[in-house]
């Protein structure tokens, strides 16, 4: 699935993610794919899977996005800083 970051955590390790199907997904520095969770930034659009769990480790929490990864064409980050919206590459 495509999706765009849209809230991270760096300090703590996790973020936000918008999917296309417009659900927010959960996102962990453990579920990265070829990708480090420091090259994330605000607004990167990333490819990524659903956890098989439907939902979180508890019932209010959000699904997970597993295997995450920078989209094609997209720059990684330095240090989670925002890149700027001409540099992020087409969706």
């Amino acid at each position: 699935m495509r999706g765009t970051v849209e809230r991270l955590v760096p300090a703590e390790g996790f973020g936000f993610a918008r999917g296309d199907d417009g659900n927010e997904y959960f996102l962990h520095a453990t579920a990265m794919n070829a990708t480090d969770f420091s090259e994330l930034a605000e607004g990167a659009y990333i490819d990524f899977s659903v956890s098989d769990n439907a939902t979180g480790d508890r019932e209010d929490e959000l699904p997970r996005a597993v295997n995450v990864r920078l989209a094609p064409g997209q720059l990684p980050a330095l240090d989670n800083e925002p890149l700027p919206r001409d540099k992020t590459g087409p969706r």
